[in-house]
């Protein structure tokens, strides 16, 4: 009798391994909330070097293990959305049979006062360029430059608990202002504590005393993924350096709008490669939550 349980158990798990294998794709976390990240494969049989992800109107690129790493704005309604196959850049629709994910609303801890007047509108003038050079198409690269390798907290003291020390976190945090979001996460430190690369990947922004950031470095991991690290009081990289997980990129600080205040403000962005979509309002997400999700599908 037992031997027979199990011949049939067994027969219930190739079949459904079998399912699997015959979609195109597959939603791996269903159901997120706002400020999440999805995590899309395509099976093998059906991936290929111009094929991407569609979801929330975005293409996303999968790496060489077929998985796709598709962010969710804070502000994207909760509703159930289609995921499917498309050819790169031309978005032609490659699959009929769609697969779904839901995204719920998230209640976000209210830990700050916005000050009077700020908004998120377009930013103008010189930073503003700088930073939306960073994020521009050309740096999109369709390539993973991590080579799956999983990610890292930006300082050493966050491995033991990353929210020990997180001060303000990600999302819609304001008090006085719902439609505001904070648009990474905020952990206290102090001055001169060394601050690494989350991550394989390029410098693509390094600047010093910026009205908000203070002294800030971006790095372009490939596939649409950048990390940001700002407030540092010293940085120990260059645009156009490619830098290795781990390497020192600078230290923090309480530069720009943290003076007095000495923190690590901490972003991941997660981007449409092909779009010219304004990066400030479709890439953030909640990084902490990012690191927790995507690496248990990479490998070092």
């Amino acid at each position: 009798m037992k031997t027979a349980i199990l011949a049939i158990l067994a027969l219930i798990l190739s079949t459904n391994q079998i399912d699997a294998q015959l979609k195109p794709l597959e939603v791996l976390n269903p159901k997120v909330q706002q400020g999440d990240t999805i995590v899309v494969r395509i099976n093998p049989q059906w991936q290929g070097s111009m094929i991407c992800v569609s979801a929330l109107n975005q293409q996303y690129m999968p790496n060489k293990n077929g998985y796709a790493f598709v962010g969710v704005g804070v502000d994207v309604k909760p509703s159930k959305y289609t995921v499917f196959r498309i050819e790169c850049g031309r978005g032609f629709q490659l699959d009929s049979n769609l697969e779904y994910f839901q995204v719920l609303i998230k209640n976000f801890k209210k830990t700050r006062t916005a000050r009077r007047g700020r908004s998120m509108g377009l930013r103008k003038g010189p930073e503003s360029i700088l930073l939306n050079k960073a994020f521009e198409l050309s740096n999109r690269l369709a390539v993973d430059m991590t080579d799956g390798t999983k990610y890292i907290y930006p300082v050493d003291s966050l491995d033991l608990d990353p929210y020990a020390t997180l001060t303000h976190p990600f999302g819609h945090i304001y008090r006085n202002n719902r439609k505001l979001f904070h648009s990474g996460s905020d952990f206290k430190m102090d001055i001169g504590t060394p601050v690494k690369a989350v991550n394989d990947g390029r410098v693509v922004l390094t600047a010093f005393n910026f009205r908000s950031e203070g002294n800030i470095v971006i790095i372009n991991h490939g596939l649409g993924i950048f990390s940001v690290y700002m407030h540092l009081s010293r940085i120990d990289v260059g645009e156009g350096n490619m830098v290795k997980i781990g390497n020192q990129i600078g230290l923090s600080g309480d530069s720009g709008t943290a003076k007095g205040n000495p923190h690590l403000h901490y972003n991941m962005m997660a981007i449409d490669l092909y779009s010219n979509n304004n990066y400030r309002y479709l890439g953030y997400v909640d990084p902490l939550i990012f690191i927790n999700t995507v690496n248990p599908y990479l490998a070092r």
